[in-house]
């Protein structure tokens, strides 16, 4: 998908869970050093069916509505970000549904397990610490995860969480040579993820097959065949078709289509011991 706006590096991706061919893209300044000389960021949308436009604006607003100005902001809310808000989610909570937030002012990701109803989250920081914490408690933290030595930029629970059998989640960060921007659970496969990275890398990851190397390490080529290192910042799988989405500094948008990712496995049950069995066996080497 060209950026044909000539606007911003892609910040974030999502895909509307009602109607997938629709995709929520964020553009925007991605450079934590960059905040006296910001630009206007943007939220497109984007139609699998018609790949060459985007239905772009700058505000967040209603699109069921007529009415083109948002229909919400948080520029005289108390307790408002003062630096790059780096990631928004919508949780559910009973029959409510709340908007979360998450900054430079606090952090760089947030994330919320499946099945807790909301109450509890991770908060990945530029310290290199993880907090795990609870809406119920809102001024102290449960537990403190320690490991990396760069900020922690990408942190994301395992889709088959399960908070008493299985805790997993999985974390990138600024500490490495090759920079991790961004990493994704596979929504189908437990023991499945996927990454990219500065150098324009995607890698597949099946830790119960091989936890030591990816099972597909891909670049996208120029018209001479070419390895194009263009850093890619955020990826997305589809969550029931055999898409992954990727998007770069330059703004642009890729699609593509995977194959070979299509073990049947049954039961929740099936894939908390796929993924247990895979970290079993990185313990013991």
């Amino acid at each position: 998908m060209d950026n044909q706006l000539k606007i911003e590096q892609i910040s974030c991706v999502d895909i509307n869970p009602s109607n997938q061919d629709l995709i929520a893209v964020g553009y925007g300044e991605f450079d934590i050093d960059c905040t006296q000389s910001l630009k206007k960021g943007y939220l497109c949308f984007w139609s699998l069916k018609n790949p060459r436009d985007s239905q772009s604006n700058i505000a967040i607003f209603n699109i069921l509505s007529p009415d083109s100005k948002s229909i919400a902001n948080s520029n005289n809310l108390e307790g408002k970000h003062f630096d790059i808000v780096w990631e928004v989610k919508w949780i559910e909570r009973g029959e409510k549904e709340i908007l979360v937030s998450i900054s430079g002012d606090g952090g760089l990701s947030i994330e919320f397990p499946q099945s807790e109803n909301g109450i509890n989250y991770f908060a990945a920081t530029e310290e290199n610490i993880i907090y795990r914490c609870s809406t119920l408690l809102t001024k102290k933290y449960q537990a403190v995860y320690y490991g990396h030595t760069g900020a922690v930029n990408r942190l994301r629970c395992n889709p088959f969480w399960d908070s008493i059998k299985c805790p997993v989640f999985i974390t990138c960060s600024y500490d490495w040579t090759d920079q991790v921007n961004d990493i994704m659970w596979s929504p189908n496969i437990s023991s499945v993820f996927a990454s990219v990275a500065n150098d324009g890398r995607i890698e597949i990851w099946d830790i119960f097959k091989d936890n030591q190397q990816p099972q597909l390490t891909y670049y996208d080529r120029n018209s001479k065949g070419n390895y194009k290192n263009t850093p890619k910042s955020v990826i997305k799988f589809s969550n029931n078709r055999p898409l992954l989405i990727t998007g770069n500094i330059k703004g642009s948008l890729d699609i593509y289509r995977l194959y070979g990712l299509n073990d049947i496995i049954q039961t929740k049950e099936d894939q908390i011991q796929r993924l247990l069995t895979s970290i079993q066996k990185n313990d013991l080497q």
